[in-house]
């Protein structure tokens, strides 16, 4: 029996969307005689904050790890005094996660998050010092629309990307291009047209454009101007408001509809059926997160993204953009003409072919296809991996300053969602309803001394590096007293 083993960080937050359990979906549905694992590396291996995690939820995770959290690298942001690699070795003692780890075999490791695509690297950084075959094959998968360094580990067999047009942005990051394959964005069954999702919401007679607004992601503030600014528009679109979980935003919702009569429906605690809403929309507008993004798009819906931060945000935003996926919004007075460009977007020539190259037809076939090969090669992929490790070491990056942590919702208590999908009207709107054993091969001592040398060296230069910095600090303190 094939064993497979899905890290991601923590159990999924409805919030963002469900990138581990639609792999996991994916994969039952493809390799079905296949034993699949999902390991929350956090909740298992982390042992600084796990008991604040299991106390405060995700939102502890967000303010620990902001710069690893969704992908959200920013080099030219300010951030914490702790660089993120200082906090991974803070919350990890990868020692004690692979005397865990080696009490198990898998076939193969898949990662769908940095701080798992960290922690996958270091333990098989280790595995590749003492003995190759040891090891797992590894599969990277990360919701992004770009390559940056930051997602750029040693020891990774291979890179799955969403789209062939980032593949050039992986290998000017030095990765070989034997290690990348365009895979698709992971979907784990066909949804509903456009038209069935209208018919099973029972809003088939909807003649307005449909906006669909993932209210948990803005603030309340925000929330406030975004009503004002409703009554301005040209075209009389429907709303719906989607609050997420968090129950307390509904209640600012209906406040503030009633206060600038704006007609909506408004829904929540329905996460397990958001691609139904999705899928009846003309068009979603969000947050630039890379897998709610995704989750839209898999649904054949254009997104407006709503004030892409500097870094990775936008770089996805650009890439949305050039390919006629969707539209920029950065400010409230340009809603009106981002609406109207995102809902005219499925006429361009574009949409379909782009969207095609990353719902590939045979994306399923395509997933369990790369998991099957990597099996079936794996000693060729541990002795290829054990060769480029160290060339892998050299190429990697100075690490990003840390971005400042992004303000969320608190996460309300889980709700059960209801039967079947319901709207509530508020303002004026009219009632309606993953081991194969082989003997160990033999220790190279120089290649492996080699290793540990670059690593000690590399330690070095970073601490002469934050000496520098701290010395800077303290040199510009004593001209500013005097």
């Amino acid at each position: 029996m094939i064993k497979l083993s899905l890290w991601t960080v923590a159990p999924d937050d409805p919030s963002e969307g469900s990138c581990a359990s639609t792999l996991e979906h994916l994969l039952k549905q493809q390799l079905p005689d296949a034993s699949i694992s999902v390991v929350h590396v956090v909740e298992r291996w982390g042992r600084t904050i796990r008991k604040t995690l299991l106390r405060e939820g995700i939102a502890a995770l967000q303010s620990w790890f902001p710069g690893f959290w969704g992908g959200l690298y920013d080099s030219n942001s300010p951030g914490h005094s702790m660089d993120p690699m200082a906090q991974l070795r803070h919350l990890f003692t990868v020692e004690d996660v692979l005397d865990e780890i080696d009490k198990e075999s898998f076939d193969l490791v898949i990662v769908c998050h940095p701080i798992a695509l960290w922690l996958a690297s270091q333990v098989r950084w280790s595995h590749l010092e003492s003995d190759p075959l040891r090891s797992f094959p590894v599969l990277a998968w990360l919701p992004s629309f770009h390559a940056h360094p930051s997602q750029v580990q040693p020891g990774i067999s291979r890179y799955g990307l969403s789209h062939p047009d980032v593949m050039h942005e992986w290998l000017e990051l030095g990765i070989s291009k034997d290690k990348l394959q365009v895979i698709g964005i992971p979907k784990s069954k066909e949804g509903p047209s456009h038209e069935e999702a209208r018919q099973q919401l029972g809003v088939a007679d909807l003649s307005q454009p449909v906006v669909l607004l993932r209210a948990d992601r803005l603030e309340e503030a925000e929330l406030s101007l975004w009503f004002q600014q409703c009554s301005l528009l040209s075209l009389p679109f429907q709303w719906w408001l989607d609050y997420g979980e968090d129950s307390a935003l509904a209640s600012h919702l209906r406040k503030e509809a009633k206060r600038w009569s704006v007609p909506a429906r408004m829904f929540g605690h329905q996460a397990d059926r958001r691609s139904l809403f999705y899928a009846a929309a003309d068009v979603v507008l969000l947050r630039a997160k890379p897998w709610s993004v995704m989750e839209v798009l898999t649904n054949n819906t254009p997104v407006v993204l709503w004030q892409p931060r500097p870094g990775a945000e936008t770089q996805d935003a650009d890439f949305l953009t050039t390919h006629h996926l969707g539209t920029v919004m950065t400010e409230l007075l340009s809603m009106d003409t981002a609406l109207k460009t995102a809902i005219s977007l499925k006429d361009s020539p574009s949409w379909q072919t782009t969207l095609s190259l990353m719902l590939l037809k045979d994306v399923q076939i395509q997933w369990s296809q790369t998991i099957l090969e990597m099996i079936d090669q794996r000693d060729t992929i541990l002795h290829r991996d054990a060769a480029l490790l160290l060339s892998e070491l050299t190429l990697l990056q100075p690490e990003p300053q840390q971005p400042k942590p992004e303000k969320t919702h608190p996460l309300a208590a889980p709700t059960t969602s209801t039967t079947a999908p319901v709207f509530e009207e508020i303002g004026q709107a009219p009632p309606t309803e993953r081991l194969v054993t082989s003997s160990p091969q033999p220790k190279d001592e120089t290649f492996y001394d080699s290793i540990r040398k670059l690593s000690i060296e590399k330690e070095l230069a970073q601490l002469k590096q934050r000496m520098k910095i701290d010395r800077a600090h303290l040199d510009l303190s004593k001209l500013e007293e005097e």
